[in-house]
């Protein structure tokens, strides 16, 4: 009978180690992460759609509505993990994200790189962040032209798909997170005012953390990757 953790799965995300063949490692259930990941990413989508319709209809959502929407997309991720997860076999972007895989006809949660994966959880879920509050200004009267909600729109979606990717186990993507913090750095520098000396020292001084963010995610996931191939050298 094959090892479970060796089996390819019709549900594994493209590149992925289970999509490679490699073995996986059972992986310590991680549904608070999954939240939260969801989370996020019901947060850019809906705040893109949000950003349409105040740019087609110059309506001015309150900031407390922003605080009842943040409510109810978090009562919706928890409420899908807690009631749903387990019952279907679609697996939603968090739980991919960390690790989970459909095996056998049943979703099992896998560790793709065999280790500890708390700092790369960490160096995934700081873009994601930073994606998921790409609309706050829609609830501060900022009304997006459309070629800068399709900008933002795809670039969301690439830093999404690519932390997707990582987390489950295949970390080519890495390259897209580092160039997201290197355009976040840039814009911040750009968008600086030079007359306020304070403002722009900030701006500066977040644009070199942006790219010092970006470098220490690089550093981690080749440091992951390493430790994965290196484990699947010594099972071969």
């Amino acid at each position: 009978m094959r090892n479970a953790f060796q089996v390819e799965s019709d549900g594994a995300a493209p590149g992925s180690a289970l999509e490679q063949g490699e073995r996986l490692t059972p992986g310590r259930p991680q549904p608070v992460l999954a939240v939260i990941a969801n989370w996020y990413v019901l947060a850019f989508g809906l705040g893109a759609l949000l950003a349409l319709i105040v740019r087609a209809t110059h309506w001015s959502p309150q900031l407390a509505l922003s605080f009842l929407i943040t409510f109810l997309l978090l009562a919706a991720a928890i409420l899908y993990q807690a009631l749903f997860a387990s019952r279907l076999s679609w697996i939603s972007p968090g739980e991919r994200m960390c690790g989970r895989e459909v095996l056998d006809g049943g979703k099992t949660w896998c560790n793709p790189y065999g280790t500890n994966r708390w700092a790369l959880f960490i160096v995934l879920f700081l873009p994601l962040a930073l994606v998921g509050n790409h609309w706050d200004g829609v609830f501060e009267g900022a009304v997006y032209p459309l070629h800068r909600i399709a900008i933002q729109a795809l670039l969301g979606y690439l830093v999404i798909a690519s932390v997707i990717v990582i987390g489950s186990g295949d970390p080519r993507p890495s390259w897209m997170l580092l160039l997201y913090y290197i355009l976040q750095a840039l814009g911040s520098f750009a968008g600086r005012d030079p007359s306020d000396s304070v403002v722009s020292g900030i701006a500066q001084v977040l644009s070199v953390l942006l790219f010092a963010l970006g470098l220490m995610t690089m550093i981690v996931i080749r440091l992951y990757d390493r430790r994965r191939l290196r484990r699947g050298a010594s099972s071969s």
